[in-house]
């Protein structure tokens, strides 16, 4: 009995250590411009505003195979 709790408090506090950021590399950064589509989604932003949908459509989000 006092092995398993010695090794379940010796687990624990080696989980609880605090991790070494150092370690870690840079940050991903992207290769492409992040706001490349922000012309065209202003452009539909514009669009739908002045012309709102039929009500009672039907929008088709998630996977592309629709």
């Amino acid at each position: 009995m006092k092995k398993n709790f010695l090794f379940i408090l010796i687990l624990g506090f080696s989980a609880c250590q605090k991790p070494n950021y150092k370690a870690l590399d840079a940050p991903w950064e992207p290769d492409y411009k992040v706001d490349r589509f922000e012309k065209t989604i202003v452009e539909y932003e514009k669009l739908d505003a002045t012309s709102m949908p039929a009500y009672g459509g039907i929008v088709f989000t998630g996977s592309s195979s629709f």
